[in-house]
């Protein structure tokens, strides 16, 4: 993203955005994080994610904040995996 330090991949069905080594995604109204973009994704409180990751314009999500389904469900991945 121009003048940022986060990074986004547009080529992905969800939301994922890189920031300081970790993945971050916004998924159901609940926030993961993840040392690889392939997990395994841990829950992470909101006031724990990054200013400069909350601080995302809409634009460059998939599913902007407030759009998708409420809290809860699984976090990218887990899903397909049987998971949760």
């Amino acid at each position: 993203m121009p003048n940022s330090p986060v990074y986004y991949a547009p080529g992905v069905d969800f939301n994922l955005f890189v920031y300081g080594g970790r993945y971050y995604t916004l998924h159901n109204g609940s926030w993961f994080y993840a040392r690889s973009h392939g997990g395994p994704w841990v829950f992470i409180a909101p006031d724990r994610v990054p200013r400069p990751v909350f601080a995302v314009p809409a634009p460059y999500y998939k599913v902007p904040p407030g759009h998708g389904p409420g809290p809860g469900g699984c976090p990218p991945g887990l899903a397909k995996k049987g998971r949760c």
